[in-house]
C-alpha cells in the first residue's frame, strides 16, 4: 500500500479549522455505535453497490479516518483508492489497514453491513473475511484538496470507474460556491459512464466533534441533485433521512445519493 503526501501550493482558508481535527474523536462521537443513521448509510451503500460492474477502479474521497463506505463496497471493485486532506486522519486510517490492534473497532459495522447484503447474519469468520478483502482491494493512501484546481495531484480527469464521498464537500466549508465547484472538480474524475455516490448533511449549519464546531453548507436534497446534472451527471437514486432523534451535531438530516457520469 502506497502512502504518499503531496504538497499542494493551494490551500482554501476553510481547511485552517481543521490543522487539530482529532480523527480518534471523531470515529468515537460518530461510530461508536449502529444508530439508525448509521445503519441507513450501510443500508444505502449495500444497495447502491449491487449494480456497480465489477472490477471497478474506484476513488474513495474525503475518506477521513472511516472504512464503512468501503465494507459493501469491496466485493465490486478491484481496486480502492483512498483520498484524505488531513494527515492524522490518514495515519488513523492506515493503522485500521495495517491491521493494527490499537486501531478503531469496524467489527460491528462489517457484521451489519453482511447481514444487509444478504439477509443473515454473519460469523465471525465472514466478519474477518470482509475485513481482509477491504484491506487487500486497498491499493493507496493519498492526500487531496477538495477546492484546488486538480483535486488529486497527478492524477487525470475520468481515471476511476467510481467516485465516491460521504460528509465532505458539504462539510469543509460553508459557501455554496466553494462547494458547488468542488462537486464538479470530484465528479470530473469519474469517467463518463461511471459511478458517483455521495452521502450529504442536509441543512446544516455546523457539524460538531466534542464542543469544537466545523462548517457546513445547508443544502436540500434536490439542490445537490441540480449540482450533480449541472455537473454532467444523471441521478438514479436519492434517498434522505432525518437527524436521529436526541443528536444535537447541527444538522437536520442526510441525502445518499447515486448518480452516472453521463457527459
Amino acid at each position: 500500500m502506497e502512502t504518499m503526501e503531496t504538497p499542494q501550493a493551494h490551500r482554501a482558508p476553510e481547511l485552517a479549522s481543521f490543522v487539530d481535527f482529532d480523527p480518534r474523536a471523531y470515529v468515537d462521537e460518530y461510530y461508536g455505535s449502529i444508530g439508525e443513521e448509521n445503519d441507513a448509510l450501510l443500508r444505502f451503500f449495500a444497495q447502491a453497490y449491487r449494480d456497480v460492474p465489477t472490477r471497478a477502479r474506484m476513488l474513495e474521497f474525503g475518506c477521513g479516518p472511516t472504512i464503512y463506505q468501503l465494507i459493501s463496497a469491496a466485493p465490486r471493485v478491484a481496486s480502492i483508492d483512498l483520498a484524505e486532506p488531513s494527515a492524522a486522519a490518514r495515519a488513523e486510517l492506515s493503522r485500521w489497514i495495517a491491521a493494527d490492534p490499537s486501531a478503531f473497532d469496524w467489527t460491528a459495522f462489517v457484521s451489519r453491513a453482511l447481514s444487509l447484503e444478504d439477509g443473515r447474519l454473519p460469523d465471525p469468520v465472514q466478519v474477518g473475511a470482509r475485513c481482509a478483502l477491504i484491506r487487500r482491494r486497498v491499493r493507496s493512501v493519498i492526500a487531496c484538496d477538495a477546492f484546488a484546481p486538480h483535486p488529486l495531484e497527478g492524477v487525470a480527469p475520468g481515471s476511476y470507474d467510481v467516485v465516491a464521498s460521504s460528509f465532505v464537500l458539504d462539510s469543509v466549508t460553508d459557501q455554496r460556491t466553494a462547494w458547488r465547484d468542488a462537486l464538479v472538480g470530484l465528479t470530473g474524475l469519474a469517467r463518463v459512464g461511471g459511478v458517483v455516490i455521495l452521502a450529504s448533511l442536509l441543512g446544516a449549519e455546523w457539524w460538531t466533534v466534542g464542543a469544537r464546531r466545523f462548517p457546513a453548507v445547508a443544502l436540500e436534497a434536490d439542490e445537490i441533485v441540480s449540482a450533480l446534472n449541472g455537473a454532467g451527471c444523471t441521478v438514479d437514486l436519492v434517498q434522505t433521512i432525518g437527524a436521529e432523534e436526541g443528536l444535537t451535531h447541527g444538522y437536520r438530516g442526510m441525502a445518499f445519493i447515486r448518480a452516472r457520469r453521463t457527459t
